[in-house]
């Protein structure tokens, strides 16, 4: 799969599909040998990417610009939710007035903007089971900044501050 160009996370994907499918087989006494029993990155190389996160200084320093910058300040409600719910950036687009609650502070998160060629736009559910996430609510020091990288920065900081 490597020589065809699939990553490291679609082959490790598919292994462990085979491998749970394996053991199912084991248990039912269809086959002996488990071939998917192995570690992957002793077979390949990871070549993952780490993910990125930014750091305290990094979010000011964002915030701080998208307020003043007189193109950019009109997303800069938006990029407060990213970075403050861990939203996808389609379920961000998904949104409606009636989604979000600022009297109890909650966010309801029961739809998403996707896009498809064939049809073009549509609603449909999450990819989640959640259906509620809660809002606490140009510089070269920054790194290249994506909607995930500010999902990825609300999820670490989650994680350090529980």
């Amino acid at each position: 799969m490597k020589e065809k160009g699939y990553g490291y996370q679609t082959i490790s994907n598919y292994k462990r599909s085979l491998n749970a499918s394996f053991r199912i087989a084991i248990a039912d006494d269809l086959v002996r040998k488990n071939p998917f029993d192995f570690k992957l990155n002793e077979v390949i190389e990871d070549d993952r990417k780490k993910r990125q996160a930014l750091t305290e200084e990094q979010e000011e320093k964002l915030l701080s610009f998208v307020r003043k910058d007189r193109v950019y300040k009109k997303h800069y409600d938006a990029i407060v939710i990213l970075l403050k719910t861990g939203l996808r950036i389609s379920e961000l687009c998904g949104l409606t007035r009636q989604d979000i609650d600022l009297e109890n502070g909650v966010i309801h998160v029961n739809h998403q903007l996707l896009y498809s060629k064939e049809t073009g736009y549509y609603i449909e559910t999450p990819k989640s089971n959640l259906t509620k996430k809660y809002n606490k609510y140009h510089e070269d020091s920054l790194p290249k900044i994506t909607p995930h990288i500010l999902r990825h920065t609300f999820c670490s900081r989650l994680v350090y501050f529980h």
